[in-house]
């Protein structure tokens, strides 16, 4: 019974990112559909306006608008689906629980993210430099640069506030409560890399992947997603000011640089202090969600039935669904990389 609920939750996080990522394209796929007919109608007596280039057009100016709507529905739906199809899941308010972090250590904290993000954008560039560079448009760029009141509300709204709090639901709430539920250190490397290949590019999987594994460390630790929501605002918030100050402004190149060793010094102070002073990650103290966790004679009893010294990575890689999620996720992120080329 032990053994089939720990398959079951794992079948649930690997079928959610699935599913997740089918929501994403066929949302995409109905409003594509949808711009279609809505350009053939306007442009019916206008023989001399390219319908394709028309509805090109409106993705491009509206396009952070379209990702807000898609992605918002499609990392929160498999949530609450599979959460109200298991009744011993637990409940979503669970994940959100008193953190064992201040505030005060996820503000500093908060450097130690930017730092990786930082050092991660030093690994792109090496990256681009090894296997190319390519000019996919950003629409987050696109959008806070946009002198559509609407359009930059809407890019800010999400990419500072609900973006980062419906990610954290997902993978470090979600898909993590269900796969560290054994071993949190394999729960925190399955989530983070699902986290890293769910961005669809190599680009930025290897950097989500990384500050996926911070996150995951964090939100054990803390017994709560709270901080990794707070971490994640904070980085992404950061990445916006920039992209306004920077690009938008022009701010020296000379004075960011300045900021960024500034930032990446006291960030890797901070994680260094911060890891050892937690330790490392251990099965019964470091949970999300106390009321419904596997208990250690539960597991006891399944080692010794099934003949496993480790059971987390052995019961999570005799599910179908583990294999068919990475391999969509890796094939996805291949079409997108050569797609362009």
């Amino acid at each position: 019974m032990g053994s089939e609920k720990i398959k079951s939750g794992y079948r649930s996080a690997f079928i959610a990112v699935i599913l997740q990522v089918i929501l994403v394209f066929t949302v995409m796929f109905a409003v594509g559909k949808i711009l279609n007919l809505y350009a053939a109608n306007k442009l019916v007596s206008n023989n001399s306006i390219d319908i394709s280039e028309y509805v090109s057009s409106i993705k491009s100016e509206y396009s952070m608008i379209i990702n807000a709507v898609v992605y918002s529905i499609a990392d929160l739906l498999p949530v609450v689906i599979f959460m109200k199809l298991s009744k011993n899941k637990g409940k979503i308010g669970n994940w959100f629980g008193k953190s064992k972090i201040s505030l005060g250590q996820t503000a500093l904290l908060g450097f130690s993210v930017l730092a990786l993000a930082y050092l991660c954008s030093i690994g792109t560039s090496i990256f681009r430099f090894i296997f190319g560079s390519y000019n996919l448009p950003n629409s987050i760029s696109i959008g806070l640069k946009s002198d559509n009141k609407v359009v930059f509300a809407v890019t800010v709204l999400y990419v500072c506030l609900v973006g980062p709090f419906l990610e954290e639901l997902l993978f470090r709430g979600f898909v993590l409560h269900e796969t560290a539920c054994v071993n949190p250190v394999f729960g925190v490397i399955v989530s983070s890399t699902l986290f890293g290949l769910f961005h669809l590019s190599f680009e930025q999987a290897i950097s989500a992947t990384i500050i996926g594994i911070l996150f995951g460390y964090i939100a054990l630790k803390a017994n709560s997603i709270k901080p990794t929501v707070i971490l994640h605002i904070i980085n992404n918030t950061y990445a916006c000011v920039r992209i306004l100050f920077v690009d938008k402004i022009g701010i020296s190149t000379k004075f960011d640089d300045v900021i960024a060793v500034g930032i990446i010094t006291i960030g890797v102070i901070v994680i260094v202090n911060f890891v050892y002073e937690q330790g490392r990650l251990v099965r019964n103290k470091d949970v999300l969600d106390t009321d419904n966790f596997i208990k250690d004679d539960v597991i006891k009893s399944i080692r010794k039935k099934e003949k496993r010294i480790s059971l987390g990575g052995r019961l999570a890689m005799s599910q179908l669904s583990f294999y068919f999620v990475y391999i969509v996720l890796f094939t996805v992120s291949v079409l997108e990389k050569f797609a362009v080329l």
